[in-house]
């Protein structure tokens, strides 16, 4: 095993692509705190004031944070491709012939991406920080407390490393793999914005209905005139996306890295380093369609149980669905890798 370890690693360490994507993650994070310090000098025209810490926090958040949308897209190109070599140049078969068992080689493989997957991540968040920190923004970690959404989004980075690698061992064809790992990757978006759409379920929907009915009794109103239509919360859309955003970490990106609007403008309130996450339909698209939410202020939906989570909650939640899909990845692949003929 250690043997079949050393000569992944070494191969990793022996490709140019390797290197070079290493370089490409690296040099993303630069060219967007360029970019925005010449918006910033731009903008300021040479009469710049303090950058205020929240800000400061804010945007060392945006420039490292972007690695979770950048480097899947990377893994889901490089590793089939790179793995798929293994079946052309006859590795696989050549290691079963050496002696090494089937565990051994699956295992040595999905060790290694994953390693190099943690490489990517730590390279592009590395020159975040130092890019970042020569910039007029500066650094600021909240305390070290920023490297821990980091960690989660690592471990989850790593589970997407699995898949991919799980994928390029049982089928030999190259360009299968990529296809479907490309796919996987585009659909993170639109799997994001579905599952946090529907993340609220029934028990919040019944809290919201007993701080709704309080404050419409406060205020004098008619409960007649503002009851809750349940089927508007709870279509055909929910029952896809709710499942969704529960068994799987498709809502990370939508509820861990900062919008665009954070290339866009350096003053507004929006652009915080939030300690808590809304999970509630006040937010999402479903406000659009009906006005049921209007009613209560923000300090109300906080009454809400589950509206609200913070984000440590919303961390061990994705650390443990992130474990347990890497898991599933792993026993279900190495099932169908053990049956493969390889030969």
């Amino acid at each position: 095993m250690i043997e079949l370890l050393k000569f992944e690693f070494y191969r990793l360490y022996k490709s140019k692509l390797s290197w070079i994507l290493v370089g490409v993650m690296a040099l993303l994070p630069i060219l967007a705190v360029i970019a925005l310090t010449l918006i910033y000098v731009y903008a300021t025209r040479g009469e710049e004031g303090k950058i205020e810490p929240e800000l400061s926090r804010f945007l060392t958040w945006v420039f490292v944070s972007y690695f979770y949308k950048w480097v899947p897209m990377v893994l889901a190109l490089f590793i089939p491709l790179f793995v798929g070599r293994d079946y052309r140049d006859g590795f696989i078969r050549n290691k079963l012939t050496g002696g090494h068992t089937r565990f051994q080689i699956f295992t040595s493989a999905i060790i290694s991406k994953a390693a190099y997957a943690v490489a990517l991540c730590v390279a592009y968040i590395g020159a975040g920080l130092i890019a970042s920190a020569i910039s007029p923004f500066g650094v600021d970690v909240n305390d070290g407390e920023m490297f821990l959404r980091l960690l989660s989004m690592m471990l989850s980075v790593v589970a997407t490393s699995v898949l991919f690698t799980v994928l390029a061992l049982i089928i030999k064809n190259r360009a299968v793999p990529v296809i479907l790992s490309v796919v996987f990757v585009m659909s993170f978006s639109l799997a994001g914005t579905l599952s946090t759409t529907f993340a609220y379920d029934h028990a919040m929907l019944k809290d919201y209905e007993r701080v709704r009915e309080k404050k419409i009794e406060k205020m004098g109103l008619d409960p007649d005139d503002f009851e809750v239509d349940e089927d508007k919360y709870f279509n055909f859309g929910w029952y896809i996306g709710h499942p969704v955003f529960v068994l799987t970490n498709a809502g990370m990106q939508e509820e861990f890295v900062p919008g665009t609007t954070a290339f866009i403008s350096l003053s507004s309130d929006s652009l915080s380093y939030n300690d808590e996450i809304s999970r509630h339909p006040f937010n999402s698209i479903m406000s659009i369609v009906t006005q049921d939410m209007a009613i209560l202020e923000e300090k109300e939906l906080h009454k809400i149980d589950g509206a609200y989570v913070s984000v440590e909650t919303a961390e061990l939640q994705y650390n443990i669905k992130s474990i347990v899909w890497i898991a599933v990845y792993f026993g279900a692949g190495y099932a169908l890798f053990r049956k493969k003929n390889v030969f």
